[in-house]
This record gives C-alpha cells, sequence and structure tokens, in this order.
C-alpha cells in the first residue's frame, strides 16, 4: 500500500517534482503553467472545456422558449376552447416540449376521471424535473470537484518539493524549492478558476429551472381546471 502511495504521488506531481529538482524557470504564459502543474493540471483544463460545453446546453435546455413555447400553448388552449380534446392530444404529441409533454399526459387520461389527470400530469411534471436536473448536475460536480483536485495537486506538489529538500539533507536553494512550490499552488489557481464560474453558472441556471417548473405547474392548472367539475 505504501508503495502504491509513492507512484500516486509520483504520477500527481510529476512536472512538480521535476521543477523543484532542478533549477526553476518560471513558466511563459498559461499554456507552460498548465504543463507544469502535471497531469492534475490537465484534468482541470478538460473539466474547464466540458463544463463550457454543458453550461451551453444547459442554457439552450431551460429557455423558456424551448420547455414553454407560446405558440404550443395557445393551440392547446384554441383546441380545448372548441372542446376539442383530441385535438389538445395532437398539438402536444407534435412537440418535444415540457409543456406539450406534461399537458399530453393529462388530457390523455381524460377517460380515468380528474384525478387520474392531475396525477398522470403531476409525474410527467416530476419526471422533467429530473430531466433538467440531471443537465445540471454535471456542471455542480465540476464546481465541487474542480477545486479539490487543484488542492490536490497542490499538496502532492508540496510534498514532492520538501522530499527533494530533505533527500538534500535540507540544503535546497531557496529559489528552487520556491520554485517547486510556486508550480504546485497554480493547480489551486487553476481548480478554483474552473469552479466559480461553474458554481455561478450552475446557480443561474438552477434558477432559472425553478421559475420554469412553477410557471408549468400554474399553466398545467389552468388548463385542468378546464375539466374540474362543478362543485368538485
Amino acid at each position: 500500500m505504501k508503495k502504491a502511495g509513492g507512484y500516486l504521488l509520483a504520477l500527481i506531481s510529476a512536472s512538480g517534482s521535476a521543477a523543484a529538482a532542478e533549477s526553476f524557470a518560471l513558466p511563459n504564459g498559461a499554456l507552460e503553467l498548465i504543463i507544469a502543474s502535471g497531469i492534475i493540471g490537465y484534468i482541470i483544463c478538460a473539466m474547464s472545456v466540458v463544463a463550457v460545453a454543458v453550461i451551453i446546453d444547459a442554457y439552450m435546455a431551460t429557455r423558456q422558449e424551448k420547455l414553454l413555447p407560446a405558440g404550443v400553448l395557445q393551440n392547446i388552449e384554441s383546441c380545448l376552447d372548441e372542446g376539442d380534446y383530441n385535438g389538445a392530444l395532437v398539438a402536444c404529441r407534435q412537440d418535444n416540449s415540457m409543456l406539450a409533454r406534461v399537458v399530453a399526459s393529462g388530457v390523455g387520461k381524460i377517460n380515468y376521471g380528474f384525478e387520474r389527470m392531475v396525477e398522470a400530469a403531476e409525474e410527467e411534471r416530476v419526471a422533467q424535473e429530473a430531466r433538467l436536473e440531471q443537465k445540471l448536475g454535471l456542471i455542480n460536480i465540476i464546481a465541487i470537484a474542480a477545486p479539490s483536485l487543484g488542492l490536490l495537486g497542490t499538496v502532492a506538489g508540496m510534498v514532492s518539493a520538501f522530499g527533494t529538500m530533505a533527500a538534500q539533507g535540507g540544503s535546497a536553494d531557496a529559489s528552487t524549492l520556491a520554485g517547486g512550490i510556486y508550480v504546485a499552488l497554480m493547480t489551486t489557481l487553476e481548480g478554483l478558476v474552473v469552479s466559480i464560474p461553474a458554481a455561478a453558472a450552475f446557480s443561474v441556471l438552477r434558477g432559472r429551472v425553478v421559475r420554469m417548473l412553477a410557471m408549468m405547474t400554474i399553466i398545467n392548472g389552468e388548463i385542468l381546471d378546464r375539466f374540474r367539475q362543478p362543485g368538485g
């Protein structure tokens, strides 16, 4: 176990240990800093790319016109005003939005009574909520994991730097030691650079999802009220 831990530490801080062991040269530019920070730096860099892609996808997927398209709502209400329930179902099934799916689930149970319509619509709303939450989940994971990975890289790099100093009988050059620590601290910085925007994006998108779900609940309630029996 101890031997395996030593191999893991060497892998994590490979670049950092090289910087500490040799005469330290200040990295020039972002690319050299990422290279100097070793495998952890590469992982954090990859996480930043994934975060950007997922944030863009989640932003597009949580727009009001995507989840609650006004045109679809108008078609549904027009059909229901005319008593054309089949037409309302057709209008829903021709669209793939959250609104269409929830309303179709409720109206599709019209033959089973009002209570079953409400239950079916709520079941689909919960399923749609889970789908949206899943999109945001990866952003939250990156926001949490990035600084932790950065700290891991920093600790591993500092252990390597001080290990080099100990191997030299405590007489390592101060600039070399400082250089090794400098490189090690870069992973923490990289982790925070990824984590802070990801956390902010998650908070904004989560608020948008909550707002869309609240609007969906109101709209669905107004539609289902058309089927409520007087005094029911």
